[in-house]
Parts: structure tokens; sequence; C-alpha cells
């Protein structure tokens, strides 16, 4: 696990960061989960494709946390893990994203925190000494 929970007055959020824009992405969904409810009692039966495009990593990385924030609350679904293929084509981000998990069982799945909104208050990614570091503030 390359990402940790900041305390946060009102809110909740997460630091992670990653040798790869990929896979920090993979760490931001994981964090998202984990938010949520308990990821280990997640199944990875059902798979979801995203595709998300931004002006900006940081702005690539808020579209899919936003996309999916949506997905669990039109649906329920819930990533337990991802591949991710994450990319700049010209002035452009790209992230292609298989996202494998479940939609929300009540019985076992409890939810931890509700969060409503992907904030970008504070949001950040950048890339330092090689690493990608991210930080990220969920409303609540």
């Amino acid at each position: 696990m390359s990402f940790h929970f900041l305390d946060h007055t009102g809110d909740v959020g997460f630091t992670a960061e990653a040798p790869t824009l990929a896979e920090l992405i993979v760490e931001a969904i994981a964090a998202f989960t984990a938010i949520v409810t308990e990821p280990e009692k997640l199944g990875d039966d059902e798979v979801r494709k995203l595709t998300v495009t931004a002006e900006s990593p940081d702005l690539l990385l808020h579209g899919v946390l936003e996309e999916l924030l949506y997905r669990f609350e039109v649906g329920g679904f819930l990533p337990r893990s991802a591949r991710v293929v994450a990319e700049q084509r010209g002035s452009e981000w790209h992230a292609e994203i298989e996202a494998a998990g479940e939609r929300r069982d009540a019985t076992r799945h409890p939810i931890k925190v509700l969060v409503k909104a992907i904030t970008y208050h504070a949001l950040s990614v950048e890339q330092v000494d090689g690493l990608w570091r991210a930080k990220v503030i969920f409303d609540i």
C-alpha cells in the first residue's frame, strides 16, 4: 500500500506515491475504496471499463475518482483492483481503466465513510525525484 490517509478537518483525504502515473491512479482507486468500505470483503467478478481524458495529470486523477464515485452512487459498484494505462497524447492526458469489483451488498460491505464529492481543494499530482505523488481530499 503506497497511500496514506490524511487527517483533515471535516473531510478525509489521502496521499499516494508510485513510480508511474498509471500506478499512482491504481493507488488512488485503492484509497477511494478503502475510505468507503473494507476492500478485502469485495469480490472481483464484475469488470468496469473507464476512459478519462483531462488537460493535466491532477485533473485526470480527479476525473477518474469522480467517475468511480458516480458509478458507486448510481450502481453501487466498488472496485477491488484495477489495471490502468495512463499517458500523455499531445496536450491531453488519457487513462484507460479496467476496474474489477462488485456492487455493494449492505450486509457484506459496511460503509465506513460516505464520500459526497472529490474536491479540488489541495488537489495535487506531481512528479518528484522519479516518483509520481498525489494528494486528494474528499468531501464527506
